[in-house]
């Protein structure tokens, strides 16, 4: 009798909660995700919490490389989530879209002692070594607008590119604005060190949360009617500003 009265109090909690868990994938790349002492953190990480809070639903998310992540939404048969991932043409159809949780700002940089790298297009990336992590979108478009394979130096994780640029291991790197500041910061380098080589905005935009596509619709649209109220509460901005700190923002001249 005791046992069947626990399990019926378990199975009204369930309810009460909406009775529904997810299982959430997504890379190291501070300060938007990173996994930190006891979970994963950072400006995404924490906007996809609010909007697992306000549509009661649960989840565990877990840090993977891009490529184990994106077989991962691919071949499980069960719900899987991911952020964040870049809005393209190819990924439109592979994925189900719940929200456009950080605004993207994709672009190539270099040493500012180095004047002799001049980039004015995409073919002039052929000149120069650079360094970008393997199968990212940015990776993915270069190669597609002719940015020859020989000239990348592929890494496993953003966090290395930084270190690599600095040290004169590349000419070039490939990373988003407010990744590339952070990285600098964190790894105690002088801002103005280093300078914008040139603009990526056609793979600029947002990052998403994303489901696969075994997901139910009535889930995908329960965190889309979440991501609107904790963006009517304006929750997604003050987590923004809690970590984009004046000493991780780029220098003002930038």
């Amino acid at each position: 009798m005791k046992l069947m009265l626990f399990l019926a109090i378990l199975l009204l909690h369930q309810m009460v909660q909406g009775g529904e868990s997810l299982q959430i994938y997504t890379t190291e790349y501070p300060p938007y995700q990173s996994q930190g002492p006891n979970r994963v953190e950072g400006i995404s990480a924490d906007i996809v919490r609010e909007i697992l809070k306000e549509a009661q639903i649960t989840a565990t998310i877990s840090i993977l490389p891009w490529s184990r992540a994106e077989h991962e939404l691919a071949s499980k048969k069960d719900s899987v989530l991911f952020f964040s991932l870049s809005r393209t043409a190819d990924r439109e159809k592979k994925y189900q879209w719940i929200a456009d949780i950080t605004p993207t700002r994709i672009k190539i940089w270099k040493l500012k002692k180095r004047s002799n790298i001049v980039v004015h297009s995409l073919a002039d990336l052929n000149k120069y070594y650079l360094g970008t992590m393997e199968g990212v979108v940015t990776h993915r478009y270069l190669l597609e607008h002719g940015v020859r394979s020989e000239n990348f130096y592929r890494v496993s994780r953003d966090e290395q590119l930084v270190g690599m640029l600095n040290g004169g291991h590349v000419d070039l790197i490939a990373l988003d604005e407010v990744t590339f500041w952070s990285q600098v910061k964190q790894c105690n380098y002088s801002p103005d060190s280093f300078e914008m080589a040139f603009p990526l905005p056609q793979i600029s935009g947002n990052a998403y949360l994303v489901a696969n596509l075994k997901t139910p619709k009535s889930t995908v649209t329960k965190l889309q009617r979440a991501w609107q109220i904790v963006k009517e509460k304006k929750i997604h901005e003050s987590i923004r500003e809690r970590y984009l700190t004046e000493a991780s923002k780029p220098p003002s001249s930038k």
